[in-house]
């Protein structure tokens, strides 16, 4: 994941960000977001437990029953990773499904913070990956904007950017300390 970031995910990034029509102020805070997490993540990611993760593991992936997790679907991606990863994936897939609605966007920090919560009552967080919750849902949203420049989706790379600057700006230390 950090070859990726500072790979093709950075160049795609610079792409972005010198054709991109956003304010200018926002591009700035997103490149300073990026260079943090980067550092950040050279710093723990090396730490963080391992495990076969999905990769690809966001609602439309979940297969229900009566409201009842049955099954799972779309394996292509799966890869040895962080085991965060999937957790703060589907975290990300939320938020953006919700993101341009304001009221349900300030709701899903208690979404979250309950998934997480489950999460770490199942399969106990370490130290070092509640402290990389915000970097790693970041880190998703940067490949992510990549994923949609390469595919020409400028509005969806426009929604992670906006995305990536409301986490930086609403995320307390509090829901990282779970």
């Amino acid at each position: 994941m950090l070859q990726e970031l500072s790979g093709w995910v950075s160049e795609e990034l610079e792409t972005y960000v010198s054709a991109s029509t956003l304010p200018k102020t926002e591009l700035t805070e997103l490149k300073n977001i990026k260079n943090t997490c980067i550092n950040h993540f050279k710093e723990l990611y090396n730490n963080l437990p391992r495990q076969a993760i999905h990769r690809d593991f966001h609602g439309a992936n979940i297969i229900f029953n009566d409201n009842e997790i049955v099954g799972y679907i779309d394996f292509d991606l799966t890869q040895l990773n962080a085991r965060l990863f999937d957790v703060c994936y589907l975290g990300t897939g939320a938020l953006a499904s919700i993101f341009q609605e304001e009221a349900k966007r300030d709701r899903w920090s208690i979404f979250f913070k309950q998934v997480i919560k489950g999460y770490d009552e199942v399969t106990i967080l370490t130290f070092e990956e509640k402290q990389m919750i915000k970097p790693m849902m970041i880190a998703i949203d940067l490949i992510m904007i990549a994923f949609f420049v390469q595919g020409g989706y400028k509005e969806l790379a426009d929604t992670n950017t906006r995305m990536i600057n409301w986490i930086e700006n609403t995320w307390s230390g509090e829901l990282g300390a779970v």
